[in-house]
């Protein structure tokens, strides 16, 4: 078990990485759609893009120390959460677009955005899925553990 959570934090690190920097382009970036507000935020997208790939890489960072796993998986909760809630909001507000997730590097590999937004849907649930996953199975560890006679 223990193998597999190590591996999840690293394919996960990785993931970050990559989202990450590919956000970070956007402060150069000429295209349209980085000097629009964003419909969630009311800030320029790029600003947006900038802050989300900083975030990443940090916690793109801290998956790859060691530090208890516990401290990582709510860590990564809480970031998957977090754009669960960004794209729940965009739903509520009915934006049809796709999530300008992945910044320039869509145009750069020539990536349609529709999918670019399906690809970081399911990395999206992997995150969230994994790291809650984990919560569920420390906790049931920490149950059994509890009530084992000593």
């Amino acid at each position: 078990m223990k193998k597999m959570i190590s591996f999840y934090f690293r394919l996960a690190g990785v993931i970050l990485i990559v989202s990450g920097l590919a956000k970070l382009p956007s402060f150069l970036g000429k295209t349209k759609i980085f000097f629009v507000p964003d419909p969630v935020f009311n800030v320029q997208t790029r600003y947006l893009l900038i802050a989300a790939g900083l975030v990443e890489l940090v916690v793109a960072t801290i998956c790859f120390l060691k530090i208890n796993p516990l401290h990582k998986a709510r860590l990564l909760l809480w970031l998957s959460s977090s754009f669960c809630f960004y794209r729940f909001s965009l739903y509520l507000l009915d934006y049809k677009k796709p999530c300008p997730c992945m910044g320039s590097l869509t145009a750069l590999l020539e990536i349609r955005p529709e999918t670019a937004d399906i690809a970081m849907k399911i990395v999206l649930a992997y995150l969230f899925v994994g790291s809650l996953a984990i919560l569920i199975q420390f906790r049931k560890t920490a149950q059994a553990q509890k009530g084992a006679p000593h």
